[in-house]
C-alpha cells in the first residue's frame, strides 16, 4: 500500500518512515526465523522483523541497536498458506 494511501492513524508524527513488506517476505522471513531460531511468528510480527532488519542494515544504523516489537506468534497461522507445507 503506498505511504500516501495510508490513514492519518497509520502516519503519527513519531513515524519517520513506513517500510513496505510483501506478503510473500513476511512468510519468508517467519520460515527462517523458525528454523533458525525456534521463534513461531505471524505474519505481522515477521513483517515488523523484515521491516527492522531493512532498518539495521542502513549505514547510518551500523553498530546500533535496533527494537522490534513483535506483535502476534504463529498460532492463528497454522491453517493458512503461511505453513502449510510444500
Amino acid at each position: 500500500m503506498p505511504e500516501s494511501a495510508l490513514s492519518d492513524y497509520l502516519r503519527p508524527d513519531w513515524s519517520d518512515a513506513c517500510i513496505n513488506v510483501r506478503t510473500e517476505e513476511a512468510y519468508e522471513t517467519a520460515h527462517e526465523v523458525l528454523r533458525a531460531e525456534g521463534l513461531f511468528l505471524g505474519t505481522s510480527a515477521a513483517a515488523a522483523l523484515h521491516a527492522a532488519v531493512q532498518v539495521g542494515r542502513r549505514p547510518e544504523n551500523q553498530e546500533k541497536n535496533i527494537v522490534v516489537i513483535v506483535p502476534d506468534n504463529g498460532m492463528k497461522y497454522l491453517s493458512t498458506p503461511m505453513y502449510r507445507q510444500k
